[in-house]
């Protein structure tokens, strides 16, 4: 084996259980501690009006999944420990849903915002480390480029499908597809909206599969975040409200920075769009089948209500209307003795 291959990192040894457990704490930690530094100021944040500082909420999230991506691959679990711990934090993360809103004895009333905090904290923590774990499980995957650019173009139709038909959004709180989008930063004010759970996978899986093709990994990082910024800006409301960009950007960024290293052909690069374009279509159709399964109540407007109420409401009016009209109309033949006309 030459020095190449041997550090490639699919071929190195597995870490030891406690290295792995340590740099999983050390994750953790990080995850906590952006928590706590930003949740006492969301209230002030919810007002701000620059557009430089309301998408920094969502940069945080997407910077720190990046940082815990390195410090987890750089222990180099093995595939099955990366899959399994993604899946079972996914499924608690799911169990948890019920959880959302805590009902507390009106005795230990005084608990209840400690208690709202920490499920959200555990919440968050268990959707950026599933992120980050399954990510990596997928970059691992990814051996060659055409494999490499197949990962983009499916990410940004994931991403179409997850932001531009808002799916975390039109299912309840508990529903389990909400699960599709982080819990935290909540939406508040004109803050950009919380990353997609998407995103953090993806990110991962960029990171781990740039440094098993010998790109440039601190290029890569730097040209993900700086689409991905961009793309945030273009998601702020009113305006311009393009939320679909951020995987489209992101993207680029990241092509942009590994371009002199990418070697594949028109038809690779053909095949990737196709497998793109399929699965769009595939997300598309499940969108439809689950609309007319589970179809949303509309709220249907008595207009005749509307049209009785002005009636009612012209026909008590009517005689004071008329009694009005009749006083200003009305001129005496002769004045008051006192002077006075009415």
């Amino acid at each position: 084996m030459t020095r190449a291959e041997a550090s490639t990192p699919s071929q190195l040894p597995p870490a030891r259980a406690a290295e792995l457990l340590g740099r999983a704490v050390i994750a953790g930690s990080f995850v906590a501690l952006v928590y706590a530094l930003w949740t006492p100021n969301l209230d002030s944040a919810a007002t701000w009006t620059e557009k430089e500082l309301l998408v920094l909420p969502r940069m945080t999230v997407f910077g720190l999944a990046g940082l815990i991506a390195l410090v987890l691959q750089g222990a180099r679990p093995s595939a099955r420990a990366l899959a399994w711990s993604g899946i079972g934090m996914l499924a608690l993360n799911a169990w948890l849903l019920q959880w959302t809103d805590l009902r507390i004895d009106a005795s230990l009333q005084r608990l209840a915002p400690i208690a709202n905090a920490v499920m959200d904290l555990l919440r968050f923590e268990l959707a950026v480390l599933a992120a980050v774990a399954l990510g990596t499980w997928l970059g691992r995957n990814v051996r060659t480029t055409p494999q490499f650019i197949t990962l983009l173009l499916c990410a940004i139709a994931g991403d179409v499908w997850v932001t531009g038909f808002g799916v975390p959004e039109s299912v309840d709180p508990t529903h389990v597809l909400s699960l599709l989008r982080t819990p935290w930063p909540p939406a508040a004010g004109h803050l950009g909206a919380s990353p997609a759970f998407m995103d953090l996978l993806v990110l991962s899986a960029i990171i781990e599969a740039a440094g098993a093709l010998r790109y440039h990994v601190a290029s890569v990082v730097v040209g993900a975040l700086a689409g991905y910024c961009g793309a945030s800006f273009l998601a702020l409301e009113p305006w311009p409200s393009w939320p679909w960009l951020s995987m489209f950007m992101c993207s680029c960024g990241v092509l942009i920075s590994c371009w002199p290293d990418l070697k594949c052909t028109f038809y690779d690069v053909g095949k990737a769009i196709l497998i793109s374009l399929a699965l769009l279509g595939l997300l598309w159709v499940l969108s439809q089948v689950h609309h007319k399964l589970h179809p949303q109540p509309q709220n249907h407007e008595d207009l005749t209500r509307y049209r009785n109420v002005a009636e009612n409401t012209a026909g008590r009016a009517a005689p004071a209307l008329r009694r009005q009209a009749a006083i200003a109309e009305y001129k005496p033949s002769s004045p008051r003795p006192d002077g006075w006309g009415l």
